[in-house]
């Protein structure tokens, strides 16, 4: 099956320094859901990152980033250009589902103005 390279996750795309997840979180806007929070800023690209710091236990608290990694990956094709989003999670976020999860990153993206695909 092949794709039009949409759905991939290239590292250009990924915030993963620091520096970089620090200046977010201090510029963008925040949005609060009740599993995580959305830091969004304007950017030249599209970019995401994942704060996860106070979660303990890697396969639980990998599992999850894998989670939301695939949430951004299929649903970026919908999101507006030229923003750098990074989540930080919450530990409630570790008992909710794939769907549940993508649920709430879809409304807060929706509630912050991000969203521009299908309601």
């Amino acid at each position: 099956m092949e794709t039009d390279g949409l759905e991939r996750f290239p590292k250009e795309e990924r915030i993963s320094k620091w520096k970089e997840i620090e200046r977010v979180l201090r510029e963008g806007e925040s949005l609060r859901g009740s599993f995580f929070t959305l830091f969004i800023r304007r950017a030249e690209r599209r970019r995401f990152g994942i704060l996860t710091k106070k979660i303990k236990g890697g396969v639980k608290r990998n599992k999850l980033r894998r989670r939301l990694r695939e949430i951004y990956r299929k649903e970026k094709k919908w999101m507006e250009d030229g923003i750098e989003i990074v989540v930080v999670v919450g530990k409630e976020a570790l008992e909710k589902t794939y769907w549940e999860l993508r649920e709430e990153f879809l409304g807060l993206l929706k509630k912050g103005g991000y969203w521009k695909g299908p309601s």
